[in-house]
């Protein structure tokens, strides 16, 4: 590994000596990466729904799961509030905004963010959010009892950006806490992330984009496990009569774990592509080069044996009707390491034995086609409506297995194949906001790995909202998911599958002024027992409330 880690170095020297030779020549695309302030919102849909960006932009990547399904405990509710939102755009100067609540159960929430103001092109952030559950975990299998527990969340840090007339540079320094308690007894992970970036602002002959990041985390569990993470990408090209340009996108991820015993994996790729965008059309076609290599003590990687190497990356949309109807394509396919930490982050009771032996491997989707249609109808009213076809090498997902006569949750990785649908919507007038996201998919070809659990096939969150002069605002949500059944049995007497449910909340929001608001939210208020992570039930019915500055 320490020679990958030399390799990784020598190309971020390379790709940022690359950036500062460029700032001699013109730019070709606008690239901002700052912190998103937008810190209250309620079951976010799973599919972006940005068309009015879409429609003028290309996104050159794309993004995978590493769960199908993503783990979302009780920690993560937010009240249906627009009002409480600080402003969309990043590093608006001379804010104060602090958002925080209690209730019962006890579900301790907190948001701030801090810009303070600069001159000179300098903008920064200070930032911190804070998601918890302490209480009853209850009981998910017959015969067996319920305990109790907490899952608490932190991050915070200092985000910043500086302009000037040919690029942009911009970091973000944070800490990541995650801790949580079950009957296992408790566990925390506490990780340190650092990024930095440089890109281009438009113009006619040159454009450039460079990211590095990295991250170190420590988790102090049982099996001490801390871990390196090193993430690099650039994308670098010259255009021609402005409508067409050829680009390099170049990346690396680089994992190392220190263990017993140690063990680490790197992914690399090339992707050239052409890009042309001219009137109606717009057309961004690559092929992507992208290998895995496991380290000595990962040779079992499913990952590694099953790559393909050589993925599609294509890209095509039309603007059928003006401003109103977009149709698009895309052919896409790639790897994506699945590291210890984003493990936690997605299910926070997450620990070294969730694992199957010692390798965390990495996501192999050989393809994803998708044929949809995005759009406005009149000014109030925005969809996106996408279908098809994605086949997997290597998948992570949900696993059970058994532990000394009781079933233990684990991951575990399977090649399989998905047919799905996927919706979203928003309608957005001066006093009524309705949206949401549906997403249906049918999966078949797992491996016949016993404990294997297939994600759900229904799954979705809807959320509207009623306000009175901008000074009542009453609001209601639901994230809902149909059940999840086990691929083949673990062992004799132990069926065992993860029940559907609709996650019912109501918020309301009273506005005293400009500055300060007092808002309270009901949440599962259907009492259901809603299994997010395999064998983990937060508590039922909670009711919390708060205040929100905005200065």
């Amino acid at each position: 590994m320490l020679r990958i880690y030399r390799y990784a170095m020598t190309l971020a020297a390379a790709l940022i000596s690359v950036a500062a030779l460029a700032q001699n020549l013109d730019p070709t695309v606008e690239v901002s990466r700052a912190y998103e302030g937008s810190l209250v919102e309620v079951h976010k849909p799973a599919m972006q729904m940005a068309v009015p960006d879409s429609v003028q932009h290309f996104r050159l990547d794309f993004d995978y799961s590493v769960f199908d399904s993503p783990y979302k405990g009780s920690y993560e509710f937010n009240p249906y509030i627009t009002s409480m939102r600080p402003a969309s755009a990043a590093f608006k100067p001379n804010v104060f905004y602090l958002r925080a609540g209690a209730g019962y159960r006890l579900y301790p929430v907190a948001d701030l963010v801090w810009s303070p103001s600069f001159k000179n092109g300098f903008m920064m952030d200070v930032y911190a959010s804070h998601r918890s559950y302490v209480g009853d975990y209850r009981a998910v299998m017959p015969g067996t009892e319920g305990w109790n527990g907490y899952d608490l969340w932190s991050n915070g840090g200092v985000s910043g950006r500086y302009d000037w007339k040919k690029g942009t540079l911009d970091f973000d320094v944070a800490y990541l806490g995650v801790h949580s308690k079950d009957l296992n007894g408790p566990r925390a992970l506490d990780a340190v992330d650092a990024s930095f970036g440089i890109a281009s602002k438009p113009a006619q002959t040159f454009m450039y984009d460079v990211n590095l990041g990295y991250r170190f985390a420590d988790d102090k569990a049982a099996d001490h496990i801390r871990e390196n993470f090193v993430s690099m990408d650039a994308d670098l090209g010259p255009s021609f009569k402005g409508s067409h340009k050829i680009l390099f996108e170049l990346g690396l991820d680089l994992s190392h774990y220190a263990a017993e015993p140690d063990w680490g994996m790197a992914r690399m790729n090339v992707t050239p592509h052409y890009v042309y965008a001219k009137g109606r059309w717009k057309l961004d076609a690559g092929v992507k080069v992208d290998f895995l290599v496991a380290s000595v003590a990962a040779e079992a990687s499913k990952a590694a044996k099953r790559q393909q190497v050589v993925y599609p990356d294509v890209h095509v949309e039309f603007a059928a009707v003006k401003d109103a109807m977009n149709l698009y394509a895309k052919a896409v396919g790639g790897n994506k390491l699945n590291t210890y930490s984003q493990l936690v982050e997605r299910n926070h009771f997450a620990d070294r034995s969730f694992l199957a032996g010692n390798v965390l491997d990495a996501t192999v989707e050989r393809l994803r086609a998708v044929f949809g249609m995005k759009g406005r109808i009149g000014t109030r009213f925005s969809y996106d409506l996408s279908g098809g076809y994605a086949g997997y090498a290597n998948m992570l997902m949900d696993s059970v297995a058994e532990v000394e006569g009781k079933l233990a949750p684990m991951v575990a990785y399977s090649g399989c194949n998905k047919a799905f649908v996927e919706l979203g919507w928003l309608l957005d007038t001066e006093r009524f906001k309705f949206d949401g996201s549906a997403k249906y998919a049918h999966f078949w070809g797992f491996e016949s790995l016993p404990g294997l659990i297939a994600p759900a096939a229904l799954s979705g969150d809807v959320s509207a909202e009623f306000n009175i002069r901008k000074r009542i605002f009453f609001g209601v949500d639901c994230a809902f998911a149909t059940s999840r059944k086990m691929i083949a049995p673990v062992a004799e007497n132990m069926p065992y599958s993860i029940s559907g449910y609709a996650d019912l909340g109501c918020s309301v929001e009273f506005v005293t002024s400009r500055k300060l608001s007092f808002w309270a939210h009901g949440g599962n208020l259907l009492n259901m027992t809603i299994q997010r992570s395999p064998l983990y039930a937060e508590g039922g019915i909670n009711f919390t409330v708060g205040l929100c500055l905005n200065l």
